[in-house]
């Protein structure tokens, strides 16, 4: 706090909770497990990796000083793009984020000499659509260095969203081609927030975080033996599901699950059946979910108005709920 002749005083807050525009800007929360060999797709959580050639891990092995987590993707053939959606406040609103200025910053080190800059658009979805440019930041690349370190953007958001636009996309990248866009990189504490100055980093609660994703995805079950919930045979064996989410999801969610032989299992007056997965959501919400299972997917248990205990029956069984972005 500097206090000036006149009395008045000026502050340089840098503790002001939920400053950081990004969730899970440390990686702690990773509900989708450490190993990610798909791309254009979510990895830890709230965190979409466009295509890079090669399969990414989450790591703790040497992070920088005050983190955890980090992300490394090795030997990548294809430039690296890690993106957040960050929701509006209304759809085709631009809100809060009218002529704001916005930086980013994130920590990174790099064994190929990347180099990296950050675009900024508003857009759809993670994939897409409409998509308004707020930034192309290509001109600003920096060079990223063997060590952990620092690195920062600053842009000024001076467009308005399409009409479909749900979201800010702020994604941190490595060139399209060329020098400084391929190799092996490593990411972690992203950062974004109004203003010119990176402040320094917001750490969160791990529950606290982990609430916050779980507006946009939510596991709950993954392995074997994990109770699923309580089921009711509605019609012989035509068995609903039910299920309390733990935190309001951004809208209706679907359904993110592994089928297999005898992957679920249901108990019932002294027996029990498996089946390979769930057939489908019936009158779900954003705050509970019901899902179907029948003959069709191999349960032959139960009678009408007759409840059971459902749970998973295999090791790589999963069962997951997505509202993403």
């Amino acid at each position: 706090i500097t206090v000036a002749n006149d009395g008045t005083c000026t502050a340089n807050a840098t503790n002001i909770p939920l400053r950081n525009l990004f969730l899970n800007g440390a990686l702690d929360v990773a509900q989708r497990g450490d190993s990610y060999s798909s791309a254009n797709a979510y990895m830890a959580d709230q965190w979409y990796v466009f295509a890079t050639g090669s399969t990414s891990s989450r790591l703790t092995t040497s992070p920088p000083d005050g983190f955890t987590h980090y992300i490394r993707f090795p030997s990548t053939s294809n430039s690296v793009i890690f993106s957040q959606q960050i929701e509006l406040e209304a759809q085709g609103k631009v809100g809060k984020y009218k002529n704001k200025t916005v930086t980013v910053s994130w920590y990174a080190r790099s064994e190929s000499s990347n180099k990296m800059y950050v675009d900024a658009a508003f857009k759809n979805n993670s994939g897409g659509g409409n998509y308004t440019t707020i930034v192309s930041g290509s001109g600003s690349s920096q060079d990223i260095t063997s060590s952990w370190a620092r690195y920062s953007q600053t842009f000024t958001i001076s467009v308005t969203p399409h009409a479909n636009n749900t979201c800010l996309s702020i994604m941190i990248r490595t060139p399209s081609s060329g020098s400084g866009s391929t190799g092996t990189l490593e990411l972690t504490g992203f950062q974004a927030e109004f203003g010119s100055v990176a402040t320094d980093f917001e750490h969160r609660s791990f529950g606290e975080e982990l609430a916050l994703c779980q507006r946009y995805y939510y596991v709950h079950a993954s392995g074997n033996d994990q109770s699923i919930g309580v089921g009711v045979f509605y019609q012989g064996s035509n068995m609903f599901t039910f299920i309390k989410l733990p935190v309001n999801m951004r809208t209706t969610p679907s359904i993110d699950q592994t089928t297999g032989t005898d992957y679920y299992q249901a108990f019932n007056s002294a027996s029990s059946d498996e089946w390979t997965g769930f057939a489908s959501m019936w009158n779900s919400t954003n705050t509970q979910v019901s899902m179907n299972t029948n003959s069709g997917q191999g349960l032959s248990l139960g009678a009408d108005g007759q409840s059971a205990m459902v749970k998973t029956s295999n090791s790589a069984a999963f069962l997951g709920f997505s509202a993403e972005l």
